[in-house]
């Protein structure tokens, strides 16, 4: 990430675990979500709905980065991140991994271990 871009990439990994605790709190796990940096300065969340059939969690990043890739191209959004609930394998803890880019194209990564106690995310 350039440096121009460090502190509203620090405010957008906030609002993404902010966004995955609520879930946790509330379902105890989560789907694929995404959040954005706006060429307007504002954070927005992206959710994923198919009535038609149920997505897998690799269909859903696929859709998530397409997404979030074409709107890097056409200028609509400066930074892109997507939060994927996973079990991290050398340790068997949960995370929340955060994958984000701001060219569309190198993607950077960064995981947050949770544990859940009396059904509330607890940060580690």
């Amino acid at each position: 990430m350039s440096e121009t871009n460090k502190k509203t990439f620090d405010d957008l990994l906030n609002i993404m675990r902010t966004q995955a605790k609520v879930f946790l709190d509330e379902m105890g796990e989560f789907f694929p979500y995404g959040s954005v940096l706006t060429n307007k300065q504002t954070i927005e969340t992206l959710g994923l709905y198919n009535d038609e059939k149920e997505l897998t969690v690799t269909e859903g990043i696929d859709i998530l980065s397409n997404d979030i890739i074409k709107s890097i191209q056409c200028g609509d959004i400066l930074i892109g991140a997507i939060g994927v609930d996973v079990v991290i394998s050398n340790s068997k803890e949960s995370g929340l991994m955060i994958k984000a880019t701001d060219d569309g194209i190198k993607w950077h990564e960064r995981t947050y271990t949770y544990q859940m106690v009396n059904g509330e995310c607890v940060w580690k």
